[in-house]
């Protein structure tokens, strides 16, 4: 049961953080105004190579936690806990196995590449809402099967109730 309770943690916190990031991503770099020529640049751009390493390491471990929790789930949990976390743990191996990516301007290509690159980038963000819709649906299935287990503890006689 801990393990499950942890992964819906995990999963939440997941979900949030990678939002909120690329939320923040948006306005950091919206806002950037910096002289090309000053020295600020050089600093503004250091703060912010920083706070995307930091973004990218607390994401890693997030999503690493998540991806062991829902192993430990999937073995030791049954019923709607083993479905919800094989949804968070589809969503994570998802996330791993499938990625679209296009550097540069696709505008200077010939058309049929740069059509082809654009098709790439609306993939890549379709597969990253499939992504958050799945590890959501996870976590709604994971949090009714812990309150079926809890329920059907709860209604064992001589079984303390969960804390």
């Amino acid at each position: 049961m801990r393990p499950a309770v942890a992964l819906v943690v995990v999963t939440l916190a997941a979900v949030l953080f990678s939002v909120v990031s690329a939320l923040g991503a948006l306005f950091a770099l919206g806002s950037l105004e910096v002289d090309p020529t000053g020295e600020g640049m050089i600093a503004a751009y250091l703060v912010l190579t920083l706070v995307i390493v930091a973004v990218a390491l607390l994401t890693i471990g997030l999503s690493l936690a998540a991806f062991v929790l829902a192993i430990v789930v999937v073995v030791k949990g049954e019923g709607r806990l083993r479905v919800g976390a094989a949804l968070v743990l589809a969503a994570s191996v998802l996330g791993l196995v499938v990625s679209f990516s296009v550097t540069g301007d696709p505008s200077g290509l010939p058309d049929g590449v740069g059509a082809f690159a654009t098709v790439l980038s609306v993939l890549d963000s379709v597969v990253q809402i499939a992504r958050l819709v799945m590890m959501v649906a996870g976590v709604v299935v994971l949090i009714l099967g812990i309150r079926e287990t809890r329920q059907a503890r709860a209604a064992v006689p001589g079984h303390a109730p969960p804390r």
